[in-house]
């Protein structure tokens, strides 16, 4: 019996070491199962990056703006003797609270007095689906909501689609009809703001997850994170039904325009090791964070030399940066950098590009501005808030923000999500004409539904004889 132990003991020793020599062995020559073992550190690393350093709701909360006083329902109201009559398409996700029924609230048209003409909403279940479908990695308390959205004449609603608390937070880009039937989905990771040239083609930001080292296509360069992994920002382009007629990724071609610097901070770690290459190491898992996609149409092209039609106007938020690509060469033809700080939204104006400025405003009237960058110089000045003209309140969105420009060219809708308030402001003078502000139901009377897109849209014919207009329930 003694003997038999003995043996025993002998075995598992020898059996330890062995394993311990061979995962040495495989550490040093990464052999099997050296790739298996590297991507269940990742995994398990995405997986408690996810759980520890996720937005709570309470963490989303601190980012978000309250109004002073309760709201009994959306507030409305011209601050101007200007009259204005166009409905507005809002996405206000409620990112806090359980949807009704399983449903969730994508889009709506409001008219000027704040009244619901219109909403669209799809199964939660559904958009769960969608995103797992695209690589998304989400938990019990994590949110698919709508983000950017276009809704044309016969009431279609193109919407992009984002979690909160999934990764990546892209997930997919939803055609719904005026009944909110799915009419199609795209395979992607879509996300952010989107633009549809004028043949009907969909061209909108998208990304996935990559493992790193990365290399940049045509070079010595590798890209490393810290976890071992980043988000690969692209450009997908769509037709009207939904197919991916091309996509490329916004790596490529900030490597293909000599721009690579863009990814790093101003004291890049770069290392030689051996093979002779050069690594890059990112300090953000998303380097890029194209969040803006807008085609240059023909009502582009007059003033503007230098542009073509399809040409790409993007925001990379990270690297603080508005360019133009071509698609057809998939590289950059003009940027400006160090004029606006962590932007989004930026739309083509007579005088230049205007941009929704998330950090670097003044103090007195928040600390966020509306920038307007010169095409040519690449130089910038404030459009709005102006010093003479008094705001509702400070104007101040550390997060997202949209803008939407007036066929006249005259006044834009302001989105500032993080305050949850839409503004339309007169570009020429910097007044604000027009504000609405929704509140969040639920625990929170004074908290605001965070807004993410705010659009001018033509009058809803399809809504008959529009008497369907009513407060917007509480979810």
């Amino acid at each position: 019996m003694r003997m038999e132990s003995l043996l025993k003991g002998l075995f598992a020793i020898g059996a330890a070491m062995l394993c311990f020599g061979w995962g040495l062995l495989t550490s040093r020559t990464q052999i099997f199962p050296y790739r298996i073992l590297k991507e269940a550190e990742l995994a398990v690393q995405s997986e408690l990056k996810l759980r520890n350093q996720g937005l709570s709701d309470d963490d989303w909360r601190t980012w978000l703006r309250e109004h002073p006083t309760p709201l009994a329902g959306p507030q409305a109201r011209f601050l101007t003797k200007r009259t204005l009559s166009e409905p507005i398409l809002l996405t206000l996700p409620d990112l806090g609270n359980e949807s009704q029924s399983g449903r969730r609230e994508l889009a709506r048209i409001v008219d000027r007095q704040g009244y619901s003409l219109h909403t669209w909403t799809a199964d939660d279940k559904w958009l769960r689906e969608l995103a797992s479908r695209n690589g998304v990695t989400l938990r019990n308390e994590s949110i698919v909501y709508g983000c950017g959205a276009e809704v044309d004449e016969a009431g279609n609603l193109l919407v992009s689609m984002q979690t909160h608390l999934g990764f990546p937070y892209g997930a997919t880009l939803v055609r719904l009809d005026r009944e909110s039937n799915p009419q199609w989905s795209a395979p992607l990771a879509v996300h952010h703001w989107f633009s549809v040239a004028d043949d009907g083609a969909i061209y909108a930001p998208w990304h996935e997850a990559v493992k790193t080292p990365l290399t940049l296509g045509g070079t010595t360069v590798e890209v490393v994170s810290p976890s071992g992994r980043i988000l690969n920002d692209g450009i997908v382009k769509l037709s009207p039904r939904g197919k991916v007629l091309d996509k490329f990724s916004l790596l490529e071609v900030l490597s293909n325009s000599g721009l690579a610097g863009l990814l790093v901070g101003n004291v890049p770690d770069i290392r030689h090791p051996s093979g002779g290459k050069q690594v890059v190491r990112v300090s953000d898992e998303d380097p890029v964070h194209l969040n803006d996609v807008q085609v240059i149409c023909q009502r582009h092209l007059p003033s503007r030399p230098g542009l073509e039609l399809g040409d790409l106007l993007v925001s990379l938020r990270t690297p603080s940066v508005l360019a133009v690509v071509s698609p057809k060469t998939r590289t950059i033809k003009w940027h400006s950098t160090r004029n606006t700080l962590f932007q989004h939204s930026p739309r083509l104006v007579p005088d230049g590009v205007l941009a929704f400025y998330n950090l670097g405003g003044g103090v007195e009237t928040g600390g966020t501005r509306l920038a307007l960058v010169d095409l040519s110089g690449g130089t910038s000045r404030t459009l709005f808030p102006r010093p003479d003209k008094k705001l509702p309140e400070s104007f101040f969105s550390v997060l997202a923000g949209h803008v939407d420009v007036h066929r006249d060219g005259t006044r834009a809708l302001i989105a500032s999500t993080a305050q949850g308030v839409v503004w339309e402001v007169d570009l020429s003078s910097g007044e604000v004409l027009w504000e609405y502000i929704a509140p969040e139901p639920g625990q929170h009377p004074t908290a605001r539904l965070s807004c993410f897109c705010a659009k001018y849209c033509s009058e809803p014919e399809w809504i008959p004889g529009q008497v369907a207009a009513t407060i917007p329930e509480q979810r």
